[in-house]
């Protein structure tokens, strides 16, 4: 859990020290200290473990966060809410700092602004739309956004490097979706690691017709069969897209030939969008809920500590895409593998503990992911 954060402005005093919780707080002289010697450093030193706290630095421009929290916490984790924090900072009182008169309590409202942060997920779930040029994918994207004109002329993807060949959507600050259109040649195919990689959720578009079924066929089996471990890590769904043109064949129809869950689209309907996000935020409940649950069943296969300590920190790793970092489960579950790392074999009464914990974690996911079908924007 992040405890505090401090920013600065060139090198001078903090401009604003945001105490998330007020039990675990540092010595600010210490703080300071370390930050010399990371200025020494020119900021290669960009994290330091003291007592039992984690504290990074984060520098951007004439800007540095400082963020102090929990030495179990993933320190790329912390770096990420680090320059969120600086980003908004700097886009909101950056331009007037020339002229500010020295005054911190200017910044005395920002602290909110961290607050919100803090409280936010880190934005890592990852859901990837894969399909032939044309099917409806940038337009189904664009519907997710909310953007108006979603019925024109198709224009194909030209694939002239790797970041003209997606497009990012961020909805509601909870998923990152990666938009590909799959070039044609085979050699651009050694690139589908690059965005299959780490990926939660894989929907494969089509546009419904007898024709493209083939190609979503053999899309699939290369998906499965080249990359055994995106198939083992990730979960797969179909849209069926352009349900409208006549001819198309049913979501059903589309699911008994593919064999994987399908659902209807018409990607210029702007009706569809409440129900495509409600697909989504189920999927990824599913996905989530589907992990934790195979937690406790490891867990139920061994009651020796150093193995189910590993899980429970492989299911930290999986809540921390889906919960804020300051949410009071993670007390709990840094609680379990502090203590499990001290004990040789777990008795009955601490199994039973930990089971009801996951239970009590799982609950919580699923109210948290109820909340993300509810709105939707491109980043700036």
């Amino acid at each position: 859990m992040i405890n505090e954060v401090y920013i600065l402005f060139n090198d001078e005093n903090p401009l604003v020290h945001a105490v998330l919780r007020k039990d675990n707080v540092l010595d600010s002289n210490v703080i300071m200290d370390l930050l010399e010697v990371a200025r020494k450093n020119n900021f290669k030193l960009q994290a330091v473990t003291i007592q039992d706290k984690q504290i990074v630095f984060k520098k951007m421009g004439n800007f540095v966060a400082i963020i102090v929290a929990d030495e179990l916490d993933d320190k790329k984790i912390l770096e990420h809410y680090a320059e969120r924090i600086l980003k908004l900072f700097s886009a909101k009182y950056g331009p007037d700092l020339e002229h500010w008169n020295g005054d911190v309590s200017t910044f005395s409202e920002f602290i909110k602004s961290v607050e919100k942060i803090v409280l936010s997920p880190k934005g890592a779930v990852k859901i990837v739309f894969v399909g032939s040029p044309g099917v409806g994918k940038t337009t189904l994207i664009k519907l997710l956004s909310g953007e108006e004109n979603l019925a024109g002329r198709y224009i194909p993807t030209l694939v002239t490097d790797v970041r003209k060949m997606t497009e990012v959507l961020t909805i509601d600050g909870e998923f990152d979706v990666f938009v590909w259109d799959i070039p044609g040649q085979a050699v651009f195919k050694e690139l589908w690691k690059l965005y299959l990689k780490d990926a939660d959720l894989i929907v494969l578009v089509t546009d419904s017709t007898e024709e493209d079924l083939p190609r979503v066929q053999r899309l699939m089996e290369e998906i499965e069969k080249k990359y055994t471990n995106v198939k083992d890590k990730a979960t797969i769904i179909v849209i069926a897209n352009k349900q409208d043109l006549p001819g198309a064949l049913k979501p059903e129809e589309v699911e008994n030939a593919l064999g994987i869950k399908t659902y209807g689209s018409i990607a210029i309907d702007k009706s569809y969008r409440p129900k495509i996000m409600q697909v989504l935020a189920n999927t990824v409940k599913e996905i989530a809920n589907k992990k934790l649950k195979a937690a406790e069943e490891k867990i139920g296969e061994t009651k020796k500590s150093d193995e189910i300590l590993q899980i429970i920190r492989d299911v930290r790793d999986e809540l921390i895409k889906y919960l804020p970092i300051n949410d009071p489960i993670f007390i709990n579950i840094d609680y379990w593998i502090k203590y499990l790392a001290k004990i040789g074999e777990v008795n009955e009464e601490d199994y039973q503990r930990l089971v009801g914990d996951i239970k009590c974690w799982r609950k919580t996911l699923e109210k948290e992911i109820e909340k993300y079908h509810m709105s939707a924007r491109l980043p700036s």
